[in-house]
């Protein structure tokens, strides 16, 4: 029985062991939600870190076939009429070679023309992992025709 502001001792003891019931956590739920947590954030950060990574070797690549597709355009402007190599550097981490290699198998010196295959590799990341992109094409030059005496 309760008189009116004061609540009975049963009631009293009741309420506290309801209350000592839903207080907290148990150090157990603490250490698994913090794990669950810590994985979480971890696989996160791993497939950031592997975006951002794709994203770079994406970028050398397409800086690689544009530095041999500009190789190759100035190797066409002005064909050599020989067999030649040639190497350089770009000045941003990339090394370029090319070379011509005349085709003898194809028989066009017939038409006054002549096979000549160029090929231009752009390479890059020598200090660490080295990769390459290899361009090549078959250019038709014109024959010389040799001098007679």
């Amino acid at each position: 029985m309760t008189v009116r502001g004061k609540p009975s001792a049963s009631n009293v003891s009741r309420e506290q062991t309801i209350v000592a019931r839903v207080e907290g956590f148990t150090l157990l739920e603490v250490l698994v939600a913090t794990m669950v947590l810590g994985i979480s954030v971890v696989i996160v950060l791993q497939l950031f870190s592997g975006g951002l990574d794709q994203a770079r070797r994406a970028e050398d690549y397409t800086r690689a076939v544009f530095h041999a597709r500009a190789k190759m355009e100035e190797v066409l402007l002005d064909l050599p009429s020989g067999e030649t190599l040639e190497r350089g550097d770009f000045g941003d981490g990339y090394r370029w070679a090319w070379e011509t290699l005349l085709d003898t198998d194809t028989p066009a010196t017939e038409l006054g023309v002549q096979p000549i295959m160029i090929r231009v590799t752009v390479g890059w990341g020598f200090d660490r992992t080295p990769k390459e992109y290899h361009l090549q094409t078959l250019a038709l030059a014109p024959v010389l025709e040799e001098p007679s005496s």
